[in-house]
C-alpha cells in the first residue's frame, strides 16, 4: 500500500494487440494458449523466468481464426482441435509453440469433404484410459439453430496409435447432442453421449453409451 510500483507478485491486465474476440484459454506447463477470433496467441515467462506481472512475453503462434473452442480437446495437456480443412495441435518444441497438423497425411480429403458449417460447431471429448478422442460433427450443414447441436456422426483419433477412423449414428429414434468420458457401473472410462427423445410435444434427456452388441444403442 506504500508502493505503487509494479511488483513481481501483481495482479494486472494483458492486452493482446490484433486478437479481436477471445473464445477461449488452454493453460499448459509452459504458458497460456490463447484463442481468438484473429489467431492463436501464447502468454508466458521470458527465457530466463517464470511468468511474472512485470516480465512476461506474448508470441503469435498462428494466424488460424475462428476456431471453434468446443472442438478443442485436453489431450494430456496438449490442445488438439478440429478446423476449416484440418486438424491441428499446439506442441512445445525446442522453447517455441509451434502449430503441428495432424490430419493433412492421413484423412486430408475426408476432412475438406466435411460441410464448413458443420465444422463450425464440432464437439469433442478425449478418453485418458483409451486415448481415444472422439469429436461429433454433423455429415450435413445446419440449417436452424437447434440441429447446430444435433449430430449424427463421429471421428475418432487414436492418440496412441496416430490413427483416424470415422463412424456414423443412426439418429431416426434419438438425437445426439454432446459427449463426455466417465466412469460407468463398472469403473470404466467410457463415452457417454448427451441424447434426446421425443416425447409427445416435449423431448427425454438421457446419456447414451455404446454397449448394445447389436448395434442398437440408439433405437
Amino acid at each position: 500500500q506504500h508502493n505503487s510500483d509494479l511488483l513481481p507478485t501483481d495482479g494486472g491486465v494483458i492486452k493482446i494487440l490484433d486478437a479481436g474476440e477471445i473464445y477461449g484459454m488452454f493453460p499448459s506447463q509452459k504458458g497460456l494458449i490463447v484463442f481468438a477470433s484473429n489467431g492463436i496467441w501464447a502468454i508466458g515467462g521470458t527465457d530466463a523466468t517464470t511468468f511474472a506481472a512485470d516480465e512476461y512475453i506474448i508470441k503469435k503462434v498462428a494466424s488460424i481464426t475462428n476456431v471453434n473452442f468446443l472442438s478443442v480437446v485436453d489431450v494430456l495437456g496438449t490442445p488438439v482441435f478440429w478446423t476449416q480443412g484440418a486438424i491441428w495441435t499446439v506442441a512445445y518444441e525446442q522453447g517455441d509453440f509451434v502449430l503441428q497438423n495432424t490430419s493433412e497425411a492421413k484423412i486430408k480429403r475426408f476432412i475438406r469433404n466435411v460441410p464448413s458449417g458443420s465444422v463450425e460447431w464440432v464437439k469433442g471429448y478425449y478418453n485418458r484410459v483409451t486415448g481415444i478422442l472422439q469429436w461429433l460433427y454433423r455429415s450435413t450443414a445446419p440449417t436452424t439453430t437447434e440441429e447446430r447441436y444435433e449430430y449424427n456422426s463421429v471421428l475418432c483419433l487414436n492418440t496412441k496409435t496416430g490413427a483416424f477412423y470415422p463412424y456414423t449414428i443412426n439418429t431416426t429414434t434419438n438425437r445426439l447432442h454432446g459427449v463426455v468420458a466417465v466412469e460407468n457401473a463398472s469403473r470404466e472410462v467410457v463415452f457417454k453421449y448427451i441424447s434426446s427423445k421425443a416425447s409427445g410435444s416435449n423431448a427425454l434427456f438421457k446419456y447414451a453409451e455404446e454397449i448394445d452388441e447389436d448395434y442398437i444403442d440408439w433405437d
